[in-house]
């Protein structure tokens, strides 16, 4: 997936920032294109995990103002004033786009157009997961941040050459003085927020004391708990369901061969447990509303909360009848 992203960007890239003559750039473009026909080596693969990624929600306008801000809040201003940065550069590139094309390379050029491209990776994939299937993961939005990092490194060069500043290097001084201030800053809280280790942030969820399976369906405190947890997460399990023909993709075939500890199909663990724990997760609940909730067979009832990974969680004792 990220291998096609960034050769479409690259292409994308050479046809609309691209330097060369009209030969050399369908060259460039051809050869890129003609790369994605070694994908069809891989379509079984492709296919197999495509099944898999019914576990990524659905994004909201909200999801994808965070990929850009860096989750919004208080502290994470600077965050803000980093992408007004940049849409500033942008704006005082093209307003001075002359005088920038007697002094900039067309390498230069190209880098920088395939760099604001990348910045467009996470809207890209907001309207294709709404148009296919949710494809908002984490890893995918990775072009998104070699992408910010070139564009503000030539954000510092545009400064650099006073188109900022309007040419006045008292002014020029000042602006890099406050962002250098603002990097600084940026990262003594980046520092400070940073997790002591992986399971800082789910400890309290490690200190539950119960003798009922624990059932999480968000995959990263799943996967947290079950490998950093020790003995405390020995009765933790991630339910999937099965799937047509090839059991749920990758998952089910790490789960039909043992491979994945706490792992296990749903019917298998419904037909195992007439009691568990189910942590209730915002917007990571397809288990529970697909076996669970509407089913009376099961009887659920919220029995209090933990507040882990920056949220209060619900705990839901699901019994059944």
């Amino acid at each position: 997936m990220l291998g096609v992203i960034y050769s479409l960007v690259v292409v994308l890239g050479m046809l609309m920032f691209g330097s060369f003559d009209r030969a050399q750039r369908m060259t460039a473009v051809i050869g890129g294109v003609a790369s994605w026909s070694l994908l069809f080596l891989y379509l079984p693969a492709i296919r197999s995990g495509s099944d898999n990624l019914t576990w990524i929600p659905m994004p909201h306008p909200i999801d994808l103002l965070r990929w850009y801000i860096h989750n919004p809040s208080a502290y994470r201003l600077l965050n803000v004033l980093l992408i007004v940065f940049i849409a500033a550069t942008v704006v005082a590139a093209f307003a001075s786009r002359r005088r920038i094309a007697a002094v900039t390379k067309p390498g230069l050029k190209l880098i920088m157009g395939i760099s604001s491209l990348f910045l467009l990776v996470p809207v890209g994939l907001y309207v294709i997961s709404h148009l296919f299937k949710p494809l908002t993961a984490g890893r995918y939005m990775m072009p998104y941040h070699a992408g910010f990092s070139c564009m503000f490194a030539y954000g510092l060069w545009v400064a650099e050459n006073g188109l900022l500043s309007g040419g006045r290097a008292a002014l020029a001084r000042v602006t890099y003085a406050l962002i250098l201030s603002g990097v600084i800053l940026l990262n003594v809280i980046t520092l400070r927020d940073a997790h002591k280790d992986p399971v800082s942030d789910i400890e309290p969820l490690l200190a539950l004391e119960h003798r009922l399976p624990l059932v999480v369906e968000q995959d990263t405190i799943f996967m947290q708990m079950k490998y950093y947890g020790g003995t405390d997460a020995s009765n933790v399990y991630y339910v999937i369901p099965h799937s047509k023909g090839n059991d749920a993709g990758t998952l089910g075939v790490v789960t039909r061969r043992g491979y994945g500890p706490g792992m296990v199909f749903r019917q298998r663990f419904l037909a195992e447990h007439n009691e568990f724990i189910y942590l209730e997760y915002p917007r990571y609940n397809d288990f529970y509303d697909d076996a669970i909730a509407g089913d009376k067979h099961w009887s659920p009832e919220t029995i209090g909360s933990v507040y882990a990974d920056g949220k209060n969680l619900p705990l839901v004792h699901v019994r059944h009848r």
